[in-house]
């Protein structure tokens, strides 16, 4: 993998779910063409994110030496589901929403002139906010989400975000690990890591 990072606890993250994509294409890599895909595109950023799931635990970055003078009590576990919560549970709305816009343009439900008009109706019905300034049909505010312009579908990072839990949860089982889910890390689990593949 070639990629500019920093040494930062996201890009920590964003790295094992980048492994996890390449893990997955290992899976299948010698199979006949036909079978060279994901099984669904959802499957491809769930494996990237149970990935991130696992190395994101306190006590996998207190194994590597990331989280100094950690102590797990209520407030810790409360603030990491939060934390949990403001990532997975918030994007399911704006998740959804982009391809609802998409299939709607495609499929003549919202024409041109209603382009931006309809980007953030669809915002304020699932997301419940409203653009911070005054916006028209001048302005193309879903273009600035990369996936609209390259024409890259959205749902499977939405699909994604309910599978990484099933994953992961079948991965710590595997591992026999005893605990909160969140707590899970599949580090060093060669039972966790054949149930991944």
């Amino acid at each position: 993998i070639k990629q500019c990072v920093e040494i930062t606890h996201n890009h920590l993250v964003t790295l094992h779910h980048e492994l996890g994509h390449v893990q997955y294409f290992l899976q299948y890599w010698d199979l006949p063409i036909v079978y060279r895909a994901g099984a669904n595109p959802g499957f491809h950023e769930a494996v990237g994110d149970l990935m991130s799931l696992s190395v994101d635990t306190p006590t996998h970055l207190q194994r590597l030496g990331l989280l100094k003078d950690y102590k797990s009590d209520d407030e810790a576990d409360i603030n990491a589901l939060m934390k949990m919560a403001m990532r997975k549970i918030a994007f399911l709305p704006f998740g959804y929403l982009i391809d609802q816009w998409r299939w709607n343009v495609f499929n003549g439900k919202i024409k041109e002139t209603q382009y931006n008009s309809k980007w953030w109706e669809l915002r304020s019905k699932y997301q419940g906010i409203k653009p911070p300034v005054p916006r028209s049909e001048n302005d193309f505010d879903p273009g600035a989400k990369f996936h609209i312009p390259d024409d890259t579908p959205y749902i499977r990072y939405f699909i994604s975000n309910i599978l990484q839990f099933q994953f992961h949860k079948a991965a710590c089982e595997a591992a026999n690990f005893e605990g909160p889910l969140f707590k899970c890390s599949i580090y060093n689990s060669t039972a966790a890591g054949e149930k991944i593949a």
